[in-house]
């Protein structure tokens, strides 16, 4: 197995062979994305110390309890919790997590929440769920004012070559590009993908990509 998950914070920079924009493993503008709310000993990438993590744990369980998804302080809890459990490839106790944020749509983190469960789809073997969702994303943060959601938005659109890299869809991929980018990036993003069906040995998808380009 790889000694890395996809999507793990831990080696946000690492490449898959030799494709380097098509293979960007997670989302490296999370920083402007996460929660104002200071945290000790966290940042995105590092490490937490043990007493931080069964303190995020006991603040989780305690207002979850009492206040539902509402209580200020959660969310950034619920995060910390996430992205610890991911890093360690904990993917089902990461989508626990994560789910919480999801009960509330007007949660600021919503969709980075949505973005991470989409990775987690990827690394337990739905990649189907996983792509659906991770273009759920790009199509929510469309018009979005935010900074911050732009740039997840943007992270989101160039992963979404690896998860089409996993779930093949040449068509949809070139539909869907070329309507949210345009068609010189869908037709560069369409190179990346031909690129990667070729090295993964799916001939049928690597071959209908080839000849979408030279069309």
């Amino acid at each position: 197995p790889p000694s890395q998950a996809w999507g793990s914070s831990v080696c946000a920079r690492s490449l898959e062979s030799k494709f380097k924009e098509a293979t960007i493993k997670h989302n490296t503008i999370a920083r402007t994305e996460r929660p104002t709310t200071k945290l000790p000993s966290r940042t995105l990438g590092g490490r937490c110390d043990s007493y931080t993590l069964i303190k995020q744990c006991k603040v989780v369980t305690r207002l979850n309890s009492t206040h539902g998804t509402q209580h200020r302080r959660l969310q950034p809890a619920v995060v910390y919790l996430g992205d610890y459990y991911f890093d360690h490839h904990k993917f089902r106790d990461a989508q626990t997590k994560f789910n919480l944020l999801l009960k509330r749509t007007d949660s600021s983190l919503y969709d980075y929440a949505t973005y991470k469960l989409a990775w987690c789809l990827l690394n337990t073997g739905e990649e189907a769920k996983a792509l659906r969702d991770m273009k759920r994303v790009i199509t929510r943060l469309k018009s979005s004012p935010d900074t911050s959601k732009f740039a997840l938005r943007d992270q989101a659109l160039r992963d979404l070559v690896v998860f089409y890299g996993e779930v093949g869809g040449v068509d949809d991929a070139m539909n869907f590009f070329t309507e949210t980018q345009g068609k010189d990036k869908a037709l560069d993003n369409l190179r990346l993908l031909a690129d990667i069906y070729r090295s993964k040995a799916k001939a049928d998808e690597a071959v209908k990509a080839y000849k979408r380009l030279i069309q």
